[in-house]
């Protein structure tokens, strides 16, 4: 096809990795621009999964190599958040001039058909994701849903989108099986639909002692469904975007079930008392910067940028 047609710019976006070797040959070949997009980060990726032994061997030597000729070879990079710009940079500054964020968002259209509404009888908690991915261990949360289920809280929990077994086993071993409620994936549409029902959003990040913090892609998704979030994660980008921009959240960086059941405790009597929202829009403009479309823009804007160099 390129042999046929001239084109302008190759484009990768990753994870997986090995395409931008080669979207890396093809600039090479054909003398026109690269631009990699890490939606995840690659060799300094913070949660490393694998064995010890693949982890020594490609995350310590292969990766980095590879990671290494492509940034220094393209001609621009795009990370998602600034705390992976930041470590970029520092880790190759003579490319870091040609880096840039362009964070993930959310797509207006999936939110079409949204109605928020309220819960009556008890406070419904949704996480929709996977564990078992990242280092996420739901055996914290579930731990603090078992002390609230001792105390007779009126709260009920709904996992939406994880197949593990790891879920159905926590669930009989602290005798959960009244107030948690496991689904597999569905539909996204069915799924953004299904977030107006409820009355918290938890988001569940593992702890990570690197620099780069990674905002969960959902993240953005609550903040737009404008219901109450509940956030366990590291101090960084996914703290900081809940903080700047959702209008009701609890966040906190302690992993106790002591401490989850304190802020759900603090939801459901705000929830009792009919301070909890049903719905309230983000702050910030958060619906303007973080909407998919402005965010091509800002893409656009780079493709015609190279477009006007010389290679």
């Amino acid at each position: 096809m390129l042999n046929n047609i001239r084109h302008d710019i190759v484009y990768v976006s990753c994870p997986p990795y090995p395409q931008t070797l080669t979207a890396l040959l093809l600039k090479l070949r054909y003398k026109i621009p690269l631009v990699v997009d890490f939606r995840d980060v690659w060799a300094q990726d913070p949660y490393i999964e694998g064995s010890r032994l693949i982890k020594r061997a490609v995350y310590k030597w292969i990766f980095p190599f590879l990671e290494k000729m492509v940034i220094r070879r393209s001609d621009s990079l795009i990370f998602n958040s600034e705390s992976a710009l930041q470590a970029y940079q520092i880790k190759y500054p003579d490319s870091a001039d040609k880096m840039c964020v362009i964070p993930n968002g959310f797509d207006e259209e999936d939110f079409g058909a949204y109605k928020p509404t309220g819960s009556k009888d008890v406070l419904n908690v949704l996480y929709a994701g996977r564990f078992g991915v990242g280092d996420r261990n739901p055996e914290i949360i579930m731990q603090a849903l078992a002390i609230l289920n001792d105390e007779k809280a009126p709260i009920k929990f709904t996992f939406i989108g994880d197949s593990s077994p790891a879920l159905p086993a926590l669930v009989e071993k602290y005798g959960l099986a009244a107030v948690a409620d496991i689904k597999n994936q569905i539909p996204h549409d069915e799924l953004v639909n299904m977030m107006g029902g409820f009355d918290v959003l938890l988001l569940y990040q593992e702890n990570s002692p690197s620099r780069i913090t990674p905002v969960a892609g959902k993240t953005y998704e609550y903040l737009r469904a404008g219901k109450p979030v509940l956030a366990v994660c590291p101090d960084g980008d996914n703290a900081k975007v809940i903080e700047n921009y959702c209008a009701f959240y609890r966040v906190t960086n302690e992993y106790r079930p002591e401490k989850i059941a304190e802020l759900l405790r603090e939801m459901i009597r705000d929830w009792k008392n009919n301070l909890l929202p049903v719905y309230a829009i983000a702050k910030n403009e958060f619906d303007i910067y973080y909407n998919r479309k402005h965010l091509a823009l800002n893409l656009a804007a780079i493709f015609n940028d190279l477009c006007g160099r010389k290679v």
